[in-house]
């Protein structure tokens, strides 16, 4: 141990050492260029600095002065969260509580955001405080609420600073003080919190009458929180669209794949897996391989999950338990909407690999593949469509793999007519010679074998294939703010997040259509549609399920409004209950036509 002096010279050059830190810092920020701030914040990483660690995590997330990389993001993000840097950690915890990048972990979540807020982060002290109500916007623990909510408003936390005006007007976790409460609603105003600035406004307006109204709904407050934390989430989703990029030495990328591996990032699992198989940046080894293989498919990593199944089927002499594995792999990573396995898979059905041969499963999978642009599987349907119409070209069957479900139905109203229209020449040249009666007699045969073709087509298409085709018609009309998805367009992680919130149980091949209600599209909250069912949650509330054949009639009301979407949709089920649908999220009447649609082709005599 030092002497005092030795302690205070170590203390000043502590200190001096953290200026100098401070000013590169400053330096690294103040850069004239984006990709000189970046040369400045990796220099200053690469010495721990975990400010400059934080912000060169931000600069991969958002493609500022280098190439978007979400590996690299992760990496650094990690790097400033372990080195004890707030801001960090609490968007690490974020990451971990939605599984954005990373296996969704409530453990690891709850433990950066703790870490966040003891390092006086406010978002995260203002979170942890909102931890404590319920979904009935009661407050659970008043001693915590008021000890989170104290610390963020001090820190200048504006959301934070109008509960801390409520917890003293009210008594939550603390006596009730007026002095208090107004002092802090206008500390809440001034920093910008809308809640505040309305009370004092209605405060205002209250002012000349006789009676205050003392009914705080915290409701209002647990809502406006969860809608920013959800925008925060939102904008890290935003920064996961594209794959990892390489680092700058094929060493480089795999060290940095190898730590995000160990912290479960399922995509990093199967980007190193491949490096071991490829030799890329480390020796080849398919034991490693294997292994990180094996873990990025049980992650629901997709691409894994069907690389993982060749590598079973793939053998030269493979064993039944080996076509057992294949087939399971290559069945959940079909189920995903990866185009590439549904083929695979249809491939299985075909030949009886780990199945049994099944002809209607091939075609059904075929298809699927086909829709999900697929061209392998388009060209063998077209090959497929030809031969059942005895190879005429009668029929445009690229026409049919491109959109099945409308085209077909069109198809034959375009057959119809011309078979009527041919009927009418004959007609019309019956008593002519012999010459042109037998030409037209021809025309109408081929008329009457072309439309017959197509309607054995039609008939041929499964009904949860036709309602999909009536999803996909329609599915432009059915909101004008966000986006509605065939099975086909959903991503493998969409999927994950619509059925972990909306339907666990719900299998992903009876599925005709999603909208998604998120600002980002992940997936999250949103309408889906099966075969028999719709599946909704509103924004913050429970999910929620109105199965078709329940509903006795369904009517739009507010008419008078511009807006589609500004009105409701009444549904009176067939034990007397109503539910509505008043969200602004879709357009009314033509969800109202589309449920209509069908129960109708459903039960062609039921109409609502």
């Amino acid at each position: 141990m030092g002497t005092s002096f030795e302690r205070g010279t170590q203390g000043e050059v502590a200190k001096k050492v953290s200026n100098i830190r401070k000013s590169e810092m400053n330096s690294g920020k103040s850069a004239a260029t984006p990709e000189e701030r970046f040369k400045s914040l990796r220099k200053l990483a690469n010495n721990n600095n975990a400010e400059a660690q934080y912000h060169l995590s931000q600069c991969y997330l958002n493609g500022e002065g280098t190439e978007e990389d979400q590996i690299a993001y992760l990496f650094w993000l990690k790097e400033s969260a372990e080195s004890g840097y707030a801001e960090a950690q609490f968007e690490l915890s974020q990451l971990y509580y939605k599984g954005v990048g990373v296996n969704e972990s409530e453990e690891k979540g709850m433990y950066w955001l703790r870490k966040a807020a003891e390092g006086n982060s406010p978002r995260a002290q203002y979170v942890i405080g909102g931890m404590s109500i319920n979904d009935d916007g009661e407050v659970q623990d008043a001693d915590a609420f008021f000890y989170w909510m104290d610390k963020a408003a001090k820190n200048g936390f504006a959301d934070a600073q109008y509960c801390l005006s409520l917890c003293y007007e009210l008594g939550i976790g603390v006596e009730e003080d007026e002095q208090q409460h107004t002092y802090w609603l206008h500390k809440a105003a001034e920093s910008g919190s809308v809640n505040a600035q309305n009370e004092l406004n209605e405060l205002g307006e209250e002012s000349e009458k006789t009676e205050d109204d003392d009914d705080i709904d915290l409701d209002e407050f647990l809502n406006h929180a969860q809608e920013e934390l959800g925008q925060m989430i939102g904008d890290l989703q935003a920064s996961q669209l594209k794959l990892a990029k390489a680092a700058a030495t094929p060493e480089e990328r795999f060290e940095i794949l190898h730590e995000l591996a160990k912290d479960d990032c399922v995509e990093a699992q199967y980007e190193l897996s491949q490096c071991y198989l490829n030799g890329d940046g480390t020796e080849e080894d398919e034991t490693a391989c294997l292994y990180w293989l094996k873990k990025a498919a049980e992650g629901d990593w997709p691409e894994a999950q069907l690389v993982l199944s060749g590598y079973y089927l793939g053998k030269d002499e493979p064993t039944e338990e080996d076509m057992t594995n294949g087939v399971k792999w290559v069945q959940k990573a079909a189920n995903s909407g990866l185009a590439e396995a549904q083929y695979g898979l249809s491939l299985c059905y075909e030949s009886g690999m780990g199945v049994e041969e099944d002809e209607t499963l091939r075609i059904y999978w075929l298809r699927k593949a086909a829709e999900g642009g697929y061209a392998d599987a388009q060209e063998e349907l077209i090959e497929l469509g030809k031969k059942i119409a005895n190879d005429e070209d009668d029929i445009e069957f690229e026409e049919y793999v491109e959109q099945p479900r409308p085209k077909t139905e069109q198809l034959v109203s375009n057959v119809q007519s011309l078979q009527t229209k041919s009927v009418d020449i004959v007609d019309g040249n019956s008593g002519k010679n012999s010459k042109s009666g037998g030409f037209w007699n021809t025309v109408l045969s081929v008329a009457k074998a072309t439309a017959e073709i197509v309607t054995e087509v039609i008939n041929s298409v499964p009904l949860h294939d036709k309602k999909a085709g009536l999803f996909m018609l329609n599915k432009s009309l059915l909101s004008d703010s966000f986006k509605a998805l065939t099975p086909s367009e959903m991503s493998g992680k969409q999927w994950q997040n619509i059925s972990a919130k909306l339907g666990n149980s719900v299998a992903f091949d009876t599925v005709i259509g999603f909208i998604d209600t998120t600002l980002f599209s992940s997936g999250k909250n949103g309408y889906l549609f099966t075969d028999d069912t719709v599946y909704y949650q509103d924004l913050f509330g429970a999910p929620e399920v109105i199965q078709y054949d329940e509903i006795k009639s369904m009517k739009v009301i507010g008419r008078n409004s511009d807006k589609d979407s500004n009105r409701s949709l009444v549904f009176t089920l067939k034990d007397g209950s109503q539910i509505v649908w008043d969200e602004t999220y879709v357009n009314k009447t033509a969800v109202r036509n589309l449920i209509d649609a069908l129960i109708t082709i459903e039960n062609p005599e039921q109409t609502k």
